[in-house]
């Protein structure tokens, strides 16, 4: 409607420039406040298209049955390019078995929360060097289904009630495209004496007992 509208007070414009130069002025500053408006509607009309900066699997985090026909205001976030390459997890492992998980892990199984009937192996990228109470994603927390409960009493920010460390888990069986979806890891160890594992437990219950 608008390129219709320039086209006509385009050869108004034509018609009136030996004629009457008055009209014509006033022509032109209607030509002038249509191209404008055309500019912005064209602008408008292009960032209806939503663009990745980056190549990679575009995964939905609302469910696509609900969006035809449905009003996205801009800035709404309605999913993730997710790179290619290996899907990441990361996990949080206790004080009593971070040295156990360092020094004896054998091998890495996870489970995806909504696929609980098939195990995937994964590998140890990095470890946070650091016990914190402070998480980095509060799906973490026990409020997001983990295994670090909240400190309560805690205002200014959430914070653990003990602290944990955080491991990064590559998950090279699993598809990119779960990004967000919970998982179950299992740090597997070499076998050990029952008798060792027994003096290890008793050991770690009073380090935490004496706080030492």
């Amino acid at each position: 409607m608008l390129e219709a509208q320039l086209r006509l007070l385009e050869a108004r414009a034509q018609a009136e420039r030996q004629a009457d130069r008055v009209r014509w002025e006033l022509t032109r500053e209607e030509i002038e406040a249509t191209n404008e408006e055309l500019h912005h509607a064209r602008r408008m009309h292009s960032e209806l298209t939503v663009l990745s900066p980056t190549e990679g699997t575009f995964v939905l985090t609302v469910p696509p049955r609900d969006l035809p026909d449905r009003f996205l205001r801009k800035g709404r976030e309605i999913g993730y390019v997710v790179p290619a390459g290996t899907a990441t997890a990361r996990v949080l492992v206790s004080q009593d078995d971070v040295d156990l998980v360092r020094t004896a892990t054998e091998s890495v199984r996870v489970k995806l929360a909504g696929n609980l009937d098939e195990a995937f192996d994964a590998v140890v990228l990095r470890e946070v060097p650091v016990a914190t109470d402070r998480l980095s994603n509060l799906a973490m927390s026990s409020v997001g289904g983990g295994p670090a409960p909240l400190d309560p009493q805690s205002t200014d920010a959430p914070k653990t009630l003990d602290t944990w460390f955080e491991f990064e888990l590559g998950l090279p069986q699993v598809r990119t495209d779960v990004l967000g979806a919970h998982v179950y890891a299992r740090f597997e160890h070499r076998p050990e004496p029952v008798a060792w594992r027994i003096y290890r437990s008793i050991r770690q219950l009073f380090l935490r007992q004496f706080a030492v």
